[in-house]
């Protein structure tokens, strides 16, 4: 239902070299002012599908500020709330938000930052892996785990 950019990740034989690129990471409707994209474009931001908002914004991507701008302001709002600034006396930027969102994702090898924690720790809605359980992805749910799969 939504399309991710993370930059150009794939080279012009289409393999994915990298898993992100740029730290504006977006989350955008699927047609937006009769624009159509070809997969894979060679030089082209690499276009990633995500089934709901909730799989996109748990993959670390925010809603976009030009084809999703009253989630983008609602999504404004809730940042502002959950991190409050002194200095601040407007809504953030999407600057400000990309910048710590990024700082976020990456330990200090610029490796994907993880944490470990117990489930009764997380809120709902987050999306987890059970470090005893492989690579497989887990919706906090209810108090319990619900397996993800990209089929829904």
């Amino acid at each position: 239902m939504f399309m991710g950019n993370r930059g150009v990740l794939h080279d012009v034989d289409s393999h994915i070299r990298r898993p992100w690129q740029v730290r504006r990471w977006l989350v955008c409707v699927l047609a937006f002012r009769g624009r159509h994209w070809t997969g894979m474009t060679p030089n082209r931001y690499t276009e990633l599908f995500f089934l709901d908002e909730a799989t996109a914004l748990a993959a670390g991507h925010r809603p976009c500020a030009g084809c999703r701008h009253d989630r983008f302001s609602a999504f404004c709002t809730s940042w502002a709330i959950a991190n409050p600034c002194a200095a601040r006396s407007q809504r953030p930027t999407a600057d400000e938000i990309d910048r710590r969102l990024h700082a976020e994702r990456l330990a200090p090898d610029r490796s994907k930052r993880t944490y470990r924690t117990s489930l009764s720790k997380l809120p709902e809605g987050v999306f987890v892996r059970h470090v005893d359980w492989g690579e497989a992805a887990y919706l906090v749910r209810g108090g319990g785990l619900l397996a993800w799969f990209a089929g829904g």
